[in-house]
């Protein structure tokens, strides 16, 4: 019996559907199942469970170091971040974009790819791309999460300062959405 990863896209749902099988012909199964499935009509199709159920808590996790001897730390395992805002995977791409950058330069330099150099530039980089994202996010799902009646005051008047100073507001959503690079902002 080997673990076998088996990932379902279903491509008029826009779904995908990751779960470990235990053997090949669940999977054989469930994929014939799916090749059956008239997906254009609602409720003729199905997911069941197959395996365990797990859970993972919704925490934090940001990183001391970034990098260590030829080695780069990246995506959740550099920072996890609550799902709330979805910037976890976008800091993960933006990550693996910093670092690809980071080495096609030394490599096109003759540069040693995996030099402390480079590191240090990638982790430099990522870290000021990172800390007030993580940081910001927490603080808002902190804000957001919490039932105390000072927390719900504090909310309102966020929210009203935000309503009220569009430049604000715009200045947050052009760097979230990295429409334009503000120089307000340093990163």
């Amino acid at each position: 019996n080997k673990q076998t990863m088996n990932i379902i896209q279903m491509q008029d749902l826009g779904y995908v559907g990751v779960d470990i099988l235990e053997n090949l012909e669940e999977i054989k199964d469930s994929l014939s199942e799916i090749k059956k499935a008239d997906f254009k009509k609602k409720s003729t199709f199905f997911l069941k469970q197959i395996g365990k159920r797990h859970s993972y808590p919704l925490v934090g996790v940001y990183a001391q170091k970034f990098r260590a001897t030829r080695f780069a730390l990246i995506g959740d395992a550099a920072v996890g971040m609550h799902p709330v805002t979805a910037h976890g995977f976008n800091l993960g791409l933006r990550g693996q974009d910093i670092l690809s950058l980071a080495v096609i330069k030394a490599s096109q330099n003759g540069n040693d790819i995996g030099s402390d150099s480079v590191l240090k530039e990638f982790e430099n980089k990522q870290i000021h791309l990172s800390r007030l994202m993580y940081f910001g996010t927490n603080g808002v799902v902190s804000l957001f999460t919490n039932d105390d009646a000072i927390a719900k005051k504090v909310r309102k008047l966020v929210l009203k300062f935000a309503d009220r100073f569009p430049p604000v507001k715009s200045l947050i959503t052009k760097h979230l959405t990295e429409s334009r690079k503000s120089n307000l902002i340093p990163f």
